[in-house]
């Protein structure tokens, strides 16, 4: 329909102009013509954002744009021979057609929805000429798609990804508020959230919508705004199509099954040290630094397969997006700042270069930060949230205290503890960590006195035999053999009630029973 009023419009106009300006007029006629007229040959992107010219401009046809005039953009369109692409709009009740190189001198009404809201995200970090010049992409899109399926299969396959549905539904509910579930452009695709079992603190988007957040992440943001930053950064790489550009730059992929096959054999290597952690929290199991790393480089190999590596100008497109999603949404805008202040925080203390210095196409923490506006995070922090991650806190706190990250591990149990929600897991793991780093009288004290808390709230069943075996340390470090003994005497009769017994929980019954005949002797020769 805007073509039929264009052309109306241009033949008035082509009948009234006289001498040299008919002749030039005529020209630049001829070529918006043929623009328009092979439109329908290719695609139109609709939408009704409007805003006021912020400098005067000529638009490609129509009378000069002043400053303050209304601007309604209704129409981006392309040709498929690679023609002027432009915006249809409508100024001062006039059509017009607008170079794309002007978008930016319009400043845009604030968006009544978050559809609105995403298509002028679109419109200023001009999407529409990727995505029109290589069409939609079917067929890699349905690649991706199966990788998509393969990862989240292998990811479940192994015990990967942490169930907590609660979390999820919480989780899912920001993303629609953030953005409609699915994009209105012809391009397939879902938002859909899943966490993953890292200690590093990560999140990426799949080309098909599925947002991956490790527990790490979560456990080292503080707050709902924080929250819906990263996702709203991770859903803007989805809606600037990010994975499909890299990956059309890319020189060569990985066949399908070669790579999925190599990503299982790397996932069973490592999943067993999810599973069955009710006896390792004393020595810290199998679960070593070297495993972390293998971990989250299985994850980092994933991420770049499905395109979502991404350039120094892709992310801070994305750190633009998420800070007007969070002033649409009347949140503190900072709060992408403070996130990645905290991810700062966290690479530092375990020896992340890579994203503290960053890389030549890849921005570092330090100039993200920079661009948004550095904040004190701490005016984030969230009681509310941390009652919400909960389960994260504790998962990851005996992730934290396996590497032997005891501060990190003491700072999580605590926040739980303060939130008035934390498990016997959460009050062991602190009396543990108190006990190792600080080591006196009183400290060994407070330390069984948060085991002993322990002992009280049997919440997790699973969980309880280990409660008597560091008990049984702890008295045993404040010089209580007899105590001690008592103690261990439980933890092993625990042990030796298990119907099945794997070798860890063998290696626990052998260790148990030397220490009872270790204390014993250490009683007898100090009287």
């Amino acid at each position: 329909m805007g073509a039929y009023y264009f052309i109306r419009e241009i033949s008035l106009r082509l009948c009234m102009a006289k001498g040299e300006g008919r002749h030039k007029l005529k020209k630049r006629i001829l070529v918006l013509l043929f623009c328009m007229c092979s439109v329908s040959l290719f695609s139109q992107e609709k939408f009704s954002i409007s805003g006021k010219a912020n400098e005067k401009f000529t638009p490609l046809l129509g009378d000069p744009i002043k400053i303050g005039m209304k601007v309604t953009l209704k129409e981006y369109q392309r040709s498929p021979s690679g023609g002027k692409n432009f915006y249809y709009a409508e100024c001062e009740g006039k059509n017009v057609i607008i170079d794309p190189v002007d978008r930016n001198k319009i400043t845009f009404d604030n968006p009544v929805s978050n559809n609105q809201l995403w298509q002028i995200i679109g419109v200023k970090l001009d999407i529409y000429e990727n995505l029109f010049s290589k069409g939609h992409q079917y067929d890699l899109r349905r690649e991706l798609e199966d990788d998509t399926i393969n990862m989240i299969n292998n990811f479940t396959r192994y015990n990967r990804f942490f169930m907590d549905e609660y979390l999820e539904d919480y989780i899912q509910s920001l993303l629609y508020k953030i953005h409609p579930a699915t994009l209105d452009d012809g391009r397939p695709g879902n938002l859909f959230i899943k966490i993953l079992k890292d200690s590093i603190p990560d999140a990426f988007c799949t080309p098909t919508g599925t947002i991956v957040v490790t527990t790490g992440l979560l456990s080292t943001i503080r707050s709902e705004d924080e929250l819906v930053g990263v996702l709203a950064h991770e859903v803007a790489h989805f809606v600037l199509d990010h994975q499909i550009v890299n990956i059309n730059k890319a020189i060569a992929r990985q066949k399908n099954a070669e790579f999925w096959a190599g990503m299982a054999t790397a996932l069973a290597a490592v999943s067993e040290i999810y599973v069955n952690i009710k006896y390792e929290v004393n020595t810290g199991g199998k679960f070593t630094l070297a495993t972390a790393m293998l971990s989250s480089s299985i994850a980092n190999s994933i991420a770049e397969r499905l395109g979502a590596k991404y350039s120094r100008e892709q992310e801070t497109e994305a750190d633009v997006a998420a800070t007007m999603t969070l002033e649409f949404l009347k949140k503190d805008p900072k709060a992408c700042s403070a996130a990645l202040s905290r991810i700062q925080t966290y690479s530092i203390l375990n020896g992340d270069y890579l994203a503290l210095s960053g890389s030549g196409t890849h921005p570092s923490l330090p100039e993200r930060i920079a661009k948004i506006g550095a904040v004190d995070p701490n005016q984030f922090n969230s009681k509310k949230y941390d009652q919400l991650i909960s389960f994260i806190n504790t998962f990851n706190a005996g992730i934290e205290y396996r590497l032997r990250h005891l501060e990190t591990c003491l700072q999580l149990a605590d926040r739980n503890i303060e939130a008035g929600v934390a498990t016997e897991e959460d009050y062991l793991l602190k009396g543990i960590t108190v006990r190792m780093l600080y080591d006196t009288p009183e400290r060994n004290q407070e330390a069984l006195d948060l085991i002993v808390k322990a002992k009280t709230l049997n919440v997790n069943p699973e969980y309880y035999p280990q409660i008597f075996k560091q008990e049984g340390i702890t008295l045993l470090r404040l010089g209580k053999k007899q105590e001690a003994i008592s103690s261990f005497q439980i933890y092993l009769q625990k042990l030796e009630a298990e119907k099945e017994k794997p070798q860890f929980v063998l290696d626990e019954i052998a260790w148990t029973k030397k220490m009872i005949f270790k204390t014993k002797s250490m009683q007898i020769n100090s009287q």
